[in-house]
């Protein structure tokens, strides 16, 4: 009996085989007739104060492109070594965009993105590391001046991060609210890194006993990307 269970593990063993060496034959034939692969390539990324988007192109002409992964790897070095300490993210084969938010801001980034295919065994693509650059957070303050009863003054000031700000202030009249974009601009201009610029609201020292909601927008083209300073809010009660 135990002869029998030996020579029948050995005739499926034989069988297993010569299975898997058809198998090999024939994803080789099919990998021949395929046009050659497109590599893969972090096409577009794009870095602000507090995250990166990155984006690529699938992968075209292997024979199993939807059995598989993506692992992303990001490095301060150019090199980005494929090691646990560089490792990012692991994503599915339909994934082409990913957003990392767990970045420094004025900090430069290298990503990789690696493929590997279940059906292959292996790597079978690594693209070419993309660079990135994070911006500084731009800081903009928003005082009231009480020091003129009669034209309260709202100072505006920046932080010395970059040499120059676009900023837009915004006024509603009401209570302590977000500020809806399409409320009127109250003043608007160039603010340079540590400089201060005073402003009398002319609508709110017309109106007396009125409560203004004030919200500052600045923006600043720094390296790669235009970022957006937080929202600021100021309350001014007139007298």
């Amino acid at each position: 009996m135990k002869g029998t269970v030996l020579g029948l593990l050995k005739i499926f063993y034989s069988l297993l085989m010569v299975f898997s060496l058809l198998l090999a034959g024939c994803a080789q034939e099919f990998r021949d007739a395929t046009v050659t692969p497109k590599k893969i390539e972090i096409n577009s990324a794009t870095g602000t104060f507090d995250r990166v988007f990155l984006a690529w192109n699938y992968p075209s002409g292997y024979p199993t492109i939807n059995i598989g992964v993506y692992q992303l790897y990001r490095d301060t070095a150019d090199v980005v070594a494929l090691v646990s300490t560089n490792f990012l993210v692991e994503l599915s084969s339909t994934a082409n965009t990913y957003e990392d938010t767990a970045v420094s801001e004025n900090t430069l980034y290298y990503y990789k993105l690696l493929y590997k295919d279940f059906f292959e065994a292996g790597i079978i693509d690594v693209s070419a590391p993309k660079m990135v650059q994070t911006c500084l957070r731009a800081s903009v303050n928003v005082t009231v001046d009480f020091l003129n009863p009669s034209s309260p003054t709202l100072a505006i000031s920046a932080q010395n991060y970059y040499p120059q700000l676009d900023f837009q202030l915004y006024r509603i009249t009401g209570n302590f609210v977000q500020v809806p974009t399409s409320a009127p601009v109250a003043f608007s201009g160039l603010l340079s890194g540590g400089s201060i610029i005073k402003f009398r609201d002319p609508i709110a020292t017309q109106n007396p006993n009125q409560i203004y909601s004030y919200q500052l927008r600045a923006s600043s083209s720094a390296l790669n990307a235009v970022i957006t300073s937080n929202v600021l809010q100021k309350q001014l009660i007139t007298p």
